[in-house]
């Protein structure tokens, strides 16, 4: 939550002021009597949270332009709000350009207080909730940029940059956490529509009662509890991309839908009478079999045609052992800088060890993995026991292959499930029959949280409660 500092000479100033901020805001402010009590205070990390100053202009000592320029010089989100009784030499416009968000005159008038530093404590959120999406988009470029460069992507990279060329909807397939986001991001980078929005959407994640709301938007009194109009994702879409991720888990009544939208190009939020044109480019993405889906009429043949006008398959990271070294080195040297470490590379026995796993978790995986390590080391070098506990840490032992690879095994607090790959004859056995396995074994594992379970997994947890139903209804069958 957000913390409100006042700078005041005046103990009367700063009660009145706090008891006012707490009254009518429900804020308790921190108080500082000068400006060299201020810095100390902001110079507390346990005191990141500080998003506004109030502050007097006239104290002894370090008056209030030189606190707000010595505060401004290291915390350039920190509102401040000016407070002084007189200007003197100053003029209003004088504090504003020296980095003031606002400006107060004594004795305060307390809605108009509160109406400032209400605007000020939100401005203060946006701007950091836009840094951190900011700071993530800049992460995903970067990692764009290396996976462009990678020897085993670029086969799919180059597809991708002719997929940019037109507005053709493109069908990314691969296992969860083998960057197809990343590659998403890179395509609408490419094409002719990247300054227009990149939307990302995760349909696995959202409920199946507002999925079409989410995707499509509504107006007033379109369903129960519904206030006002909403602009769904193809709308804030609009002159750019929208990447629909997890597309095998919407119903089969939403797909009829989406495959409308994408046939007419026309967007009809729900409770319309009438759509609207859309000029959006359309990018999904699966970890899913789609073929497989749409004999098993999980998927609609007909919006799996249109979905797969460009397909992009994405190998496993296993798969790619040039690229694990690219990126480990690459990771090491993006977390070595954010978590202020020395770390400079990996041993050659850490980075044998590192080709020697299965990474199921692909890409995602392997970047928390060496977070972790990064953060565990001490030296420039990461061995094997830094990856050794970074993995044991991670998974508690989770999903693995055994040593002969011939079986899954998830190992528990309790017990270890044996998951075998092949049956009594030596033939590998159905993938459904595996996956149904591990999944009710992640479910037991974890208590039947179904949430914790599809983290393990690498799945949503709407993909998961649609297995575990279906199942049901086989056996009831």
């Amino acid at each position: 939550m957000s913390r409100v500092l006042i700078v005041d000479d005046s103990d009367v100033d700063r009660l009145l002021i706090a008891a006012i901020v707490k009254k009518k805001i429900g804020v308790t402010a921190m108080q500082a009597d000068c400006g060299e009590a201020a810095l100390d205070i902001i110079a507390d990390d346990d005191n990141r949270e500080i998003s506004t100053v109030l502050l007097d202009l006239n104290m002894p000592g370090m008056n209030g332009m030189e606190t707000m320029a010595h505060i401004l010089k290291n915390r350039q989100d920190i509102q401040i709000i000016v407070i002084t009784g007189m200007l003197r030499d100053l003029s209003i416009m004088d504090i504003l350009h020296a980095g003031a968000s606002d400006f107060l005159t004594k004795p305060l008038d307390p809605d108009a207080l509160c109406q400032v530093l209400s605007k000020a404590v939100s401005v203060h959120r946006m701007t950091i909730e836009y840094r951190k999406r900011a700071e993530k988009q800049a992460r995903l470029q970067n990692l764009g940029r290396l996976l462009e460069t990678t020897p085993d992507l670029k086969p799919v990279i180059d597809l991708a940059r002719r997929a940019a060329l037109s507005d053709i909807t493109v069908l990314i397939t691969g296992e969860s956490g083998v960057g197809k986001e990343i590659v998403a991001r890179a395509l609408h980078a490419a094409s002719m529509r990247h300054l227009g929005p990149f939307i990302p959407v995760h349909c696995g994640a959202i409920t199946p009662e507002l999925v079409e709301s989410t995707l499509f938007g509504h107006r007033h009194g379109a369903f129960t509890g519904t206030i006002g109009n909403t602009i769904g994702k193809f709308a804030e879409a609009e002159g750019g991309t929208l990447f629909l991720d997890e597309i095998g888990s919407l119903s089969h009544d939403v797909q009829v839908k989406l495959l409308r939208v994408l046939q007419d190009k026309i967007v009809a939020p729900l409770g319309a009478d009438t759509g609207q044109p859309m000029d959006v480019r359309i990018i999904a993405a699966t970890n899913r079999d789609m073929a497989q889906d749409v004999a098993d009429n999980i998927i609609r043949q007909d919006l799996f045609y249109k979905l797969n006008g460009f397909p992009i398959i994405i190998s496993p990271l296993r798969a790619r052992p040039r690229d694990i070294s690219l990126l480990a080195r690459h990771f090491i040297e993006q977390y070595a800088l954010a978590e202020e470490k020395n770390v400079q590379s990996l041993t050659e026995a850490a980075h044998d060890w590192l080709l020697r796993q299965m990474w199921p978790g692909n890409v995602r995986e392997l970047e928390n993995l060496i977070h972790r390590a990064v953060l565990m080391c001490d030296s420039e070098y990461l061995d094997t026991a830094h990856l050794d506990h970074s993995l044991q840490i991670a998974t508690d032992n989770d999903i693995v292959m055994d040593e002969n690879e011939e079986a899954i095994l998830i190992r528990g607090e309790d017990a270890t499930y044996d998951i075998p790959l092949r049956d009594a004859n030596g033939a590998f056995r159905p993938l459904h029959e595996i996956r149904l396995e591990i999944e009710r074994a992640a479910l037991v594992y974890c208590n039947y949280d179904y949430g914790a379970a599809a983290r393990h997994l690498g799945i949503g947890k709407s993909t998961l409660y649609r297995h575990q139903s279906d199942l049901e209804k086989d056996l009831k069958d």
